[in-house]
């Protein structure tokens, strides 16, 4: 089932822009569960100095748990957690759960609590389509993500 995810959090320095790489990174091999991802700064917000505040929107196709665990695990193998653990670093909340493979549970719970569409939700998230990622990629061959600029 096709669900959304609007994470609101705070930054400091490069914090949103290594989350946002941990998700898009095309060297990476990640689960076929990501259907986009849009970060944004959040204005209008009394942030302290150096901090931003940012939203994270995506839309995956499992459960909120599985998703966020299967993303983690896919940086791991990776990378060695280089994506994940540079976000967590610079990110209000997560600096203690660092390793994150290591505290995979608190940051999971960080998330669903930072999580607008489970926290606040303004009203029901309705999917156009029944079909998940894993099944179109199946059915109309492999998808190659777009390069990712440095």
């Amino acid at each position: 089932m096709t669900m959304g995810l609007s994470f609101m959090f705070q930054a400091v320095g490069d914090g949103a822009e290594k989350l946002g790489n941990a998700l898009t990174q095309s060297k990476v091999k990640t689960p076929d569960i990501l259907h986009y991802l849009w970060v944004v700064e959040v204005p209008g917000i009394a942030d302290p100095g150096g901090h931003k505040t940012f939203l994270l929107t995506t839309v995956y196709d499992e459960s909120f748990e599985a998703y966020i665990s299967d993303l983690v695990q896919a940086d791991y193998e990776n990378t060695g957690g280089l994506f994940f653990d540079g976000a967590a670093k610079s990110i209000v909340g997560l600096q203690d759960m660092v390793p994150v493979h290591e505290h995979l549970s608190e940051f999971v719970h960080f998330i669903a609590q930072h999580d607008l569409t489970q926290t606040n939700p303004a009203g029901k998230f309705t999917a156009f389509y029944p079909w998940t990622v894993a099944l179109i990629h199946a059915k109309l061959g492999p998808h190659q993500a777009p390069a990712v600029e440095e």
